[in-house]
């Protein structure tokens, strides 16, 4: 698939998150061109874009969507809007709902407060395996390929 900005990418496999308030709201895609681009779902339009080091996960919540790349950050899914970023977090599972965002992987669970990306709890000891759910929530499953 191809954009005026160039093509969004040339091989793999695309993360999407959409989110749940508008019918309009960009959906937004991790390229293998490690960028986050929130594309109009009606012509595939770039709204905005977001460059990354490493190729990320997403999870949408409620405005934002989060990203967990080298660090993890929210973005306002209509407009790209950074809300917030904390650096050194990574993780092979990201899960977000009741105003948590849950991060497994690399032998930790982390838990940040979606609206300010605070600090909530961390746990060093638990060896996750990538799996995460919460009640009322989604479960998430790390890619194993």
């Amino acid at each position: 698939m191809t954009s005026p900005l160039g093509p969004i990418a040339s091989t793999g496999t695309l993360s999407y998150a959409r989110a749940m308030e508008s019918q309009r709201a960009p959906i937004v895609v991790v390229t293998n061109m490690l960028q986050v681009v929130g594309l109009d779902a009606y012509t595939g339009r770039h709204v905005w874009q977001q460059k990354i080091r490493v190729p990320a996960r997403l999870w949408s919540v409620g405005d934002l969507v989060i990203v967990v790349s080298d660090g993890v950050a929210a973005y306002r899914i209509a407009t790209g809007q950074l809300v917030w970023s904390r650096d050194g977090v990574m993780g092979e599972t990201v899960l977000a709902a009741h105003g948590v965002v849950v991060i497994a992987g690399g032998g930790s669970v982390l838990a940040l407060g979606v609206e300010d990306g605070r600090v909530l709890w961390h746990d060093k000891s638990l060896i996750s395996s990538g799996a995460i759910a919460m009640e009322g929530g989604p479960t998430a499953q790390a890619d194993r390929r």
